[in-house]
């Protein structure tokens, strides 16, 4: 039994971890197989939380209620001068949006305080508030929430 780590036999396994049989695993963290899953934290593909926070089937159930809107536009109202900490949570205890979707939400209403408030606070249904959010909030919203609102 000499032959077995003399390698003549080809089984004393020097070569597994020298890269010749392709069994060292060097490429798992290299890149070079596609499975070293650098995109989960990259933002390519919304695993890292930069986006699609409001895809959730929860999310995606209350959002179809057109009332969650309205929730959010009165928290919007009734957060003006308190600061964005208020309009989220104004957010989910209203609403009962995900954490992620209701910041994705508040973020939505404090762009609108910010850029269309004078659009806006008279009435947020308004054609000119609607196209001042679709021009300065809405894209930063559909990007966060992960879907389109034309949809």
């Amino acid at each position: 039994m000499t032959d077995m780590s003399d390698g003549s036999d080809g089984t004393d396994m020097s070569d597994m971890s020298d890269g010749s049989d392709g069994t060292d695993m060097t490429d798992m963290t290299d890149g070079s197989d596609g499975t070293d899953m650098t995109d989960m934290t990259d933002g390519t593909d919304g695993a890292d939380g930069t986006e699609g926070k409001c895809l959730s089937d929860a999310d995606q159930t209350i959002l179809q209620d057109p009332e969650t809107f309205d929730k959010a536009g009165a928290c919007g109202t009734g957060c003006l001068g308190q600061g964005d900490q208020c309009a989220k949570d104004c957010v989910v205890k209203e609403t009962g949006l995900s954490d992620g979707c209701s910041t994705c939400m508040a973020d939505t209403i404090n762009c609108a305080i910010e850029h269309c408030v004078a659009q806006c606070i008279a009435d947020p249904g308004a054609q000119a508030c609607t196209d001042c959010r679709n021009e300065h909030c809405t894209p930063a919203y559909e990007a966060c929430a992960g879907y389109s609102t034309s949809e």
